[in-house]
Order: C-alpha cells, then sequence, then structure tokens
C-alpha cells in the first residue's frame, strides 16, 4: 500500500450546495454494474469546474503545496442507495485505482465504510458474476440466493478499522485495501445514501521528478 487512510470532517465549505448540485443531477443504474444504488454519469463530463475543484481539494489533503501542480487522472460520480436496502456491502478492493475517496452528504450516521484484512493471504472468495448479481436485483428472493456466496467472502476478513458517516466527512484510503460499506440503512425512510465518490489514478509531478508518497498512515483531519 502507498496511500494512507485519512478522514477528514468539515470538508466542503458549502456543502449544502453540494447537495442541492447532486440532487439536480440525473442518477441511472447501468445493467452490468457491481454496485448497490445509482449513479450520475462521470463529473468530469458534465461540470468540469466542480471536477477539478473537489479533485484539487482532495489531494490538497495529501500535497499542500504541490495539489496545483500536480497531473492525475480521476473517475467521480455522485451515489444514491436507497433507505431500503437492508444489508451490507460486499467486501472488495478498488484495485484499479491507486487510492479511493469517499465524502457521505447524508445527515445520518450509520451507514458507514470499514477496511478490512484478509484472515488468509493465500485466499478468499472473489466471484464478480454473482457480486453484479447481487446488486441486480432488489427483492428478497434475489438476495437469498447469492447470500451463501456473499457469506463467505465476508467472513474471510476481519474488520480494522470503521469510520461512521458523517455529514461532510471525507475518508480516504489505498485503492488495494479491502473495504465494503457497513450498512446502508438509517433512521430516516426518506433520504438514501448520498456520496461523492473518486477514484484517482497516475498522481505524478509535471516536472517529471519522482513525486513522494505520502506515508501509509492513520490520521484525521478536524
Amino acid at each position: 500500500m502507498i496511500w494512507p487512510n485519512l478522514c477528514v470532517d468539515n470538508f466542503f465549505e458549502e456543502p449544502d450546495k453540494i447537495v442541492d448540485y447532486a440532487n439536480s443531477l440525473d442518477f441511472f443504474k447501468p445493467k452490468e454494474s457491481n454496485y448497490p444504488g445509482t449513479r450520475t454519469k462521470r463529473i468530469h463530463e458534465i461540470n468540469p469546474e466542480f471536477f477539478e475543484f473537489s479533485c484539487l481539494k482532495i489531494l490538497s489533503l495529501l500535497y499542500p503545496n504541490e495539489h496545483k501542480t500536480l497531473k492525475w487522472q480521476a473517475h467521480q460520480t455522485f451515489q444514491k442507495v436507497p433507505a431500503n436496502l437492508k444489508h451490507n456491502g460486499w467486501i472488495h478492493t478498488d484495485s484499479h485505482f491507486e487510492f479511493t475517496c469517499i465524502i457521505y452528504l447524508s445527515k445520518f450516521l450509520n451507514c458507514g465504510t470499514s477496511i478490512y484484512h484478509p484472515k488468509n493471504m493465500y485466499g478468499y472468495i472473489r466471484n464478480e458474476n454473482i457480486k453484479r448479481e447481487y446488486f441486480k436485483y432488489n427483492d428478497p428472493k434475489s438476495y437469498a440466493k447469492i447470500a451463501k456466496a456473499k457469506k463467505e467472502n465476508n467472513d474471510s476478513f476481519v474488520e480494522t478499522i470503521r469510520y461512521n458517516s458523517r455529514y461532510n466527512r471525507l475518508i480516504l484510503f489505498d485503492g488495494s485495501s479491502y473495504h465494503t460499506s457497513n450498512g446502508f440503512f438509517h433512521d430516516n425512510d426518506n433520504e438514501e445514501r448520498l456520496t461523492l465518490i473518486t477514484f484517482f489514478n497516475n498522481v505524478e509531478r509535471c516536472d517529471g521528478y519522482d513525486l513522494r508518497k505520502p506515508l501509509t498512515t492513520m490520521r484525521r483531519i478536524n
């Protein structure tokens, strides 16, 4: 792992405006998705200014003096998960990316993210086709059909870090970290779990010199 675990509260200066903007966008569910709920189109396609602003603000946590001189790639979307999705997620990695950033934009506390470590470094259950099927359907019969595979997967890990969701809280972790939502349910059945998710790749210095990578330590910034 290269990138640290970060937890930053009060990330956006005006989070209510970010929520209003997110709620003005169209959300959809791709046919072959392997995640719960719905997402927007990629933000760089629909609002390049917000995309650059938010990504640079995230990078400034890692490189306070260098973030504006870096070159990087990112995949960013808003995501909504319905209140009636009464289960936790499927433990996985975001191994196609260097690091992942999640910003919680809903005002309830029991739908955060947990980081895990495999019990056995030599093997665990990982079946992307079953995972896609798991998140494709919304009826209890479909969940029961693949509950065994999900349990076998998740039982292969032990929780090491638990982040509770908090309005306008950011968490960041290495793309190779095993993680999942520790629950999508909450007290307000009319409110969806809204997050801004950003995956970063190819973070480099523009001048070609090697970029100093942050130490892989856990930090919290209030």
